[in-house]
């Protein structure tokens, strides 16, 4: 991969990547600078939904954070609230620097304050499994 820093501001590594043109950005008020300006699909990403066969990075692509659900993450005061502890800050972090992230996932599932994190958080984009 190339530099890991932020498209917009390229003062902080990226931790997103916008779903339409694939830029990459850190935070929030990126987001927002880069969404000013309509963003199309890269040539990269056309040619990619036109393939037979599916790729790494095509299942990967499924498992993004669309615009919209992004804005309702944003929006969600449970959320908001919930990203300030500094014990969900720490599993957080762990899992996204574990060299097998979804193992570490798994893991940091066994936590009910974690569980409980993850369920609000795909009640609010929508994404919460029929039992």
């Amino acid at each position: 991969m190339g530099d890991k820093n932020c498209q917009l501001c390229n003062n902080a590594p990226h931790k997103y990547k916008c779903p339409t043109c694939g830029i990459r950005y850190c935070s929030v008020a990126c987001f927002k600078v880069h969404k000013e300006t309509p963003c199309a699909k890269t040539s990269e990403e056309t040619s990619r939904k036109t393939e037979v066969t599916p790729t790494v990075q095509d299942e990967e692509d499924d498992c993004r954070v669309l615009d919209h659900q992004f804005q309702a993450l944003v929006g969600s005061a449970s959320i908001k609230q919930a990203v300030k502890s500094s014990d969900l800050q720490t599993i957080l972090q762990s899992i996204d620097g574990a060299a097998d992230r979804e193992k570490a996932l798994e893991n940091a599932l066994t936590d009910p304050r974690f569980a409980d994190f993850v369920d609000d958080v795909l009640t609010t984009i929508g994404e919460r499994p029929t039992l």
